[in-house]
């Protein structure tokens, strides 16, 4: 009937919403996929159990089912469909409240303790990853970055007059004529991140997470 039809488009225009916010949230590849299927089953097992099931429909509720079998094992174990309707606020809450068992030692109560920490690491990658938890981090930096320009530009031509551009081309014996240390020499070869005061945002953005971290360290400077 039309009134079916109306029904079914709806709960359609539903699932997807929900696996629109999936992928905006940073959930991507095989996840989402299992997740969608699984709302998508769900869908079909609803309409299945309200009225007599067409031959047509019994086909599309077994291969959803299949296919959830085969992608399941992509899904964290804790994981549930509600979990993708939470607002921030929240998780945001869910978070506060298992830190603070956390930090009350579970009450001297191991399972209790244990319990907690699992919902911690639960929740915060629920709002890590949570749109509006993304929005508001990237406004943040976006008026941080406004707020402080001035002096970070400032720092940034202090640091390019300590460490001229040059010298990245010179070879050791090159640098101690110039009256350089040794020690100093050491390690302006030795500290990779002094580069990045002559790369381009763009030259950084394509740095691998490892060189940023490893490569690029800012442990042990003191200038």
């Amino acid at each position: 009937s039309d009134e079916r039809v109306r029904q079914l488009e709806a709960e359609l225009a539903e699932r997807k919403r929900k696996s629109i916010k999936l992928k905006e949230g940073g959930m991507q590849g095989p996840l989402a996929a299992a997740v969608e299927q699984i709302a998508l089953a769900n869908m079909a097992n609803d309409q299945s159990s309200s009225s007599a099931p067409t031959p047509e429909e019994l086909d599309i509720v077994e291969k959803l089912q299949r296919r959830i079998k085969l992608l399941k094992e992509f899904l964290p174990p804790n994981m549930s469909e509600e979990d993708l309707d939470m607002t921030l606020e929240d998780a945001e809450r869910r978070v506060q409240e298992s830190l603070q068992v956390i930090m009350n030692g579970g009450d001297h109560d191991p399972a209790k303790l244990m319990a907690a920490e699992t919902a911690f690491e639960k929740w915060d990658s629920v709002v890590r990853n949570h749109p509006e938890y993304k929005k508001r981090e990237a406004e943040k930096w976006v008026v941080w970055e406004n707020d402080n320009r001035p002096k970070n530009e400032a720092a940034l031509e202090e640091m390019r007059g300590l460490v001229k551009k040059e010298y990245f081309s010179l070879s050791p014996t090159q640098l101690e004529a110039k009256g350089m240390s040794k020690k100093l020499i050491q390690r302006l070869q030795t500290k990779k991140v002094f580069k990045l005061l002559y790369m381009t945002t763009d030259e950084i953005e394509k740095l691998h997470q490892v060189d940023l971290s490893v490569n690029c360290s800012t442990q042990g400077l003191d200038i």
